[in-house]
């Protein structure tokens, strides 16, 4: 089966988000390779500890993080967009002084290079967003 680098630059709660949560679900489960999971973007939302869900929507980041854990799935959000938006770990928390991290458990902070690097170990690549 070919090996896949997926980025996601769509924000949680949009129809790409959802759209590659379900393929992504469907790929895991049909035991596809995941190189990279790569959230760009807009999309580094997904990688957000404490979101929460407006009445009426599904929690949707909740589920891109489970899927993540429980499939110890390489999810990399790019530090630079990231950090943007406020989106920080144990490092940045100490870099920038900072009371608390926000990102969320099984996600990294990385770069593009990750991504470039992903793209060419893997056989095919989709963007979402």
């Amino acid at each position: 089966m070919p090996t896949m680098a997926i980025m996601v630059k769509a924000p949680p709660f949009h129809s790409e988000s959802d759209f590659a949560l379900s393929l992504i679900k469907q790929l895991v489960k049909d035991k596809h390779p995941i190189e990279c999971l790569f959230f760009y973007g807009e999309g580094v939302y997904h990688g957000q500890s404490q979101a929460v869900a407006l009445q009426g929507q599904h929690q949707s980041i909740t589920d891109w993080q489970a899927l993540i854990q429980t499939h110890s799935l390489n999810a990399i959000v790019c530090i630079t967009a990231a950090l943007k938006r406020g989106i920080i770990d144990t490092d940045e928390m100490q870099r920038y002084n900072k009371e608390q991290t926000n990102l969320a458990p099984g996600l990294t902070l990385g770069g593009l290079g990750q991504w470039v690097d992903a793209v060419n170990k893997a056989d095919q690549h989709l963007i979402f967003g």
